[in-house]
C-alpha cells in the first residue's frame, strides 16, 4: 500500500463486530461502527510523538475518522486524538 497519513493522522482497519444471535435484523444504515480498530500505518511526523505503533489494537469514539477505500479495502483515517487507548 502506497498510502501514508499525514502530520497527526493513523490509517486503520476496522475489527468486525461481533454479531447477536436472536434473528433481529438491523440495517446497515443504523448500524453502529466498529469502535475497536487496528492500526495499519501512522503519519510520518506523528511517530515522534505518538505512543502507537502499527498492529496496535485501539479504541476510538464511534463517529472518529473519515472511511476510504483502498486497493478495494475500507480503511478509517482518523487524528490521533480521536484515540481513546489501545487493548
Amino acid at each position: 500500500m502506497n498510502f501514508i497519513p499525514n502530520y497527526n493522522t493513523i490509517l486503520v482497519k476496522a475489527n468486525p463486530v461481533a454479531k447477536e444471535k436472536g434473528g433481529l435484523i438491523i440495517p446497515d444504515t443504523i448500524k453502529e461502527k466498529p469502535s475497536k480498530s487496528t492500526v495499519v500505518k501512522i503519519g510520518e511526523k506523528a511517530k515522534d510523538f505518538m505512543m502507537l505503533k502499527e498492529g496496535d489494537v485501539i479504541l476510538h469514539s464511534k463517529h472518529a475518522g473519515s472511511e476510504i477505500e483502498i486497493e478495494n479495502e475500507k480503511y478509517l483515517l482518523m487524528r490521533y486524538s480521536d484515540v481513546l487507548g489501545t487493548i
